[in-house]
């Protein structure tokens, strides 16, 4: 009976195949806790996107995406109106991203605005934010670190 749930002595040369792997472990283990950040990764509406870059560290908190771009402006991915069509209008505030800002919904929104984006139609975005009850409006940038 003794020999049934007696303890058995581990042979040292199964401990000395099992350090190497802790080794390995650990290394692993310290790469994605590098890689691994709080924050979602940045993903644009559009593909050829460059977000201006930041000198402040901090990150964006959370809110309704408006995206500027060269083709359109955006709402959480969703397309709301082209950006050719309002950057020459002499509208003052863009209609149709007033209705899809008042179908999300909220207080808070973060723009993300094309390096090449005219201030014009930045400006016009800025103000249709304003206009459909958002409080909070933050524009965003890449920081440093990120690149």
């Amino acid at each position: 009976m003794n020999r049934m749930f007696g303890r058995r002595p581990i042979p040292a040369t199964d401990l000395a195949a099992l350090t190497p792997l802790v080794d390995v472990f650990t290394l692993v283990l310290i790469a994605v806790l590098q890689s691994w950040s709080v924050q979602p990764p940045v993903t644009l509406a559009e593909k050829d996107m460059q977000l201006p870059v930041s000198r402040i560290e901090s990150g964006p908190t959370n809110g309704v995406l408006v995206d500027v771009g060269a083709s359109g402006v955006h709402v959480n991915g969703w397309r709301a109106a082209s950006s050719t069509h309002w950057s020459q209008s002499d509208s003052v505030d863009i209609p149709p991203l007033a209705n899809a800002l008042h179908q999300e919904g909220g207080t808070r929104a973060l723009v993300r605005a094309d390096t090449e984006t005219p201030w014009k139609l930045v400006g016009k975005v800025l103000f249709t934010i304003q206009q459909a009850g958002y409080s909070d409006v933050e524009l965003v940038a890449l920081s440093p670190s990120s690149l």
